[in-house]
């Protein structure tokens, strides 16, 4: 039998949670893209969390144990109305992504502030936010850097600004003040995932 959506939309408003406990056993992102828990519920609560298929390493219990007390937390009564008894899959990161991983290509320069603007205009020009991340993306490619002063500017742009515009210009951002200035353009729960995601590495240096 599936789960009641009310679960599952309980298990991704912990998706912050589940992040943490990626970030703390330091495996690799890939890892998590189809690492699935099995979930049983019984008396309204869960009441047993396992891995979904065999996963074996050194820090494989203290992941699970970290993952099973998020669920356990997400699925209390109080918080949601659980089945009875049911029995689900579910892949908490499936689309798990480590902003600065692997480490950006270094740019070869920073793009003077009429490129800044330019590229501003470019952004707005766009229909879609996603298109704005992929001309943002494409600066790594042409290993040219975004001057810090230009953050704002750009994420005016984008309708939604969020992780996703966050993370990319993580990888082409010049200069340490890179995270504290595309921080402050993001609304606060993308604030807090990107510094965890990034490990507060943010930014690039020209060669």
């Amino acid at each position: 039998m599936p789960p009641d959506t009310g679960l599952i939309a309980a298990l991704d408003a912990a998706r912050p949670s589940f992040e943490r406990c990626a970030l703390d056993s330091e495996l690799p992102e890939t890892a998590f893209h189809t690492l699935s828990l099995r979930i049983i519920t019984a008396n309204r609560r869960a009441s047993e969390v396992h891995w979904g298929q065999p996963f074996i390493g050194p820090t494989a219990d203290r992941l699970l144990t970290c993952m099973r007390t998020i669920v356990r937390v997400a699925l209390r009564p109080r918080r949601v109305h659980t089945r009875a008894s049911a029995t689900f899959y579910y892949v908490p990161l499936r689309d798990l992504d480590y902003p600065m991983q692997p480490p950006p290509s270094p740019p070869t320069r920073v793009m003077s502030a009429a490129e800044a603007t330019a590229l501003t205009q470019r952004l707005a020009a766009v229909a879609s936010d996603a298109e704005r991340v992929a001309l943002i993306a494409a600066q790594e490619e042409a290993r040219v850097a975004v001057p810090v002063d230009a953050v704002a500017s750009l994420l005016e742009t984008f309708h939604e600004p969020d992780l996703a515009a966050g993370g990319a210009l993580c990888r082409v951002v010049s200069g340490s003040r890179a995270l504290a200035r595309i921080t402050r353009g993001l609304p606060a729960p993308d604030a807090r995932r990107l510094r965890a995601l990034t490990r507060g590495r943010c930014g690039v240096s020209v060669e």
